[in-house]
């Protein structure tokens, strides 16, 4: 199908700083206007991009190569599953990056093009299960080759891992593994925010105790 530029009849330019937070050194994404600061910014909404887990995700563009293979980034969102039968993507940026709703764990690989992934990466697991129909707040810090995965404020799972991410030509998405695309995510995504440094765990908490009644 084509790009998604609206979701529930909003056009897509309202997700242009991704729900309000801004999104760390992209400047443009398909020719729409991003926050060039890496600065912490929250904001306030009552809306949530839906996703109908068989067609449904929007397109980033092929852009976020330079923090993705940087020493120092970290991603922030909002998830709400309401189905959870086989691997369900709520971001990725091709093989290099990619983030999913499995057996009811957050899991997050990290890798290259050519299908390898880094060591301890391969996935990194929440040890929270998600329960269906509930919102959770889902961060990831990476520096260096330390990772950190975030639930609900919280560190829930860490990993030091070996080798390195490297670019992709693979365009970046909400809601799907792209190329296809395939592992549609079912379910309400909202917050989603990139930044290319490291949040520390005060940021993570936060992010999540200020927009805990933001999402949907």
């Amino acid at each position: 199908m084509a790009d998604i530029t609206k979701i529930n009849g909003v056009a897509i330019t309202s997700f242009a700083k991704l729900d309000g937070l801004a999104v760390a050194n992209i400047a443009k994404v398909d020719g729409i206007d991003f926050v060039t600061t890496p600065e912490l910014e929250l904001i306030d909404n009552d809306f949530a991009m839906e996703f109908n887990g068989t067609d449904e995700y929007i397109s980033l563009g092929d852009n976020f190569n330079s923090v993705f293979t940087g020493t120092d980034w970290s991603l922030s969102t909002w998830i709400y599953v309401s189905a959870n039968d086989s691997y369900d993507c709520f971001f990725s940026k091709g093989t290099p990056v990619q983030f999913y709703v499995h057996d009811d764990k957050v899991k997050i690989w990290l890798g290259h093009p050519g299908g390898s992934y880094l060591g301890n990466m391969q996935p990194l697991e929440s040890a929270t299960a998600l329960s269906l129909d509930t919102w959770y707040h889902v961060a990831f810090t990476r520096t260096g080759n330390d990772n950190v995965l975030y639930i609900n404020g919280s560190s829930d799972a860490t990993c030091t891992s070996s080798g390195s991410v490297t670019t992709s030509t693979i365009k970046a998405r909400i809601g799907a593994y792209n190329p296809s695309p395939l592992y549609p995510f079912e379910g309400d995504i909202d917050e989603v925010a990139i930044w290319s440094r490291k949040l520390d765990a005060t940021e993570v908490e936060t992010i999540y105790d200020s927009t805990n009644d933001n999402p949907g």
